[in-house]
């Protein structure tokens, strides 16, 4: 079969349409990435389970924090997970940015060793791993 080109105004609405009546890119994702042989109820099942492991998970690691580290690791630590930059964080501190990365390397090298030695919470790092 001979290749049919389109006309000037074929081709115009053509790429109006292209442009203009175009749905929502999250809504068509939506659709195409449905996983239909899944069942909806199990999956939000899994995400409240996982997101209750990670609450858990989330207590077991401050309550570590708070027994475990110095006083001036935890304040390095919890401005860090504020999402604060090392050189905002020496500003609040008082200190340089060299001494708050001391603080922070060494407070969570002291909170990975101490974590990975806690039963309780290598079992919820395992659940967690498995869904």
């Amino acid at each position: 079969m001979a290749k049919r080109y389109l006309s000037d105004q074929e081709y115009k609405d053509q790429q109006f349409k292209y442009r203009h009546e175009l749905l929502d890119p999250n809504l068509m994702a939506s659709v195409i990435d449905k996983d239909f042989s899944s069942n909806p109820d199990e999956e939000e099942d899994t995400k409240q389970e996982k997101q209750d492991l990670q609450d858990k998970l989330t207590k077991l690691v401050k309550l570590k924090i708070e027994k475990n580290l110095t006083a001036r690791q935890r304040e390095a630590i919890y401005l860090s997970f504020m999402g604060k930059k090392q050189e905002h964080m020496g500003a609040i501190l008082g200190i340089s940015q060299e001494a708050v990365h001391t603080r922070l390397k060494l407070g969570v090298q002291k909170l990975t060793e101490i974590c990975t030695k806690d039963p309780e919470i290598q079992e919820v790092m395992e659940k967690l791993d498995q869904l």
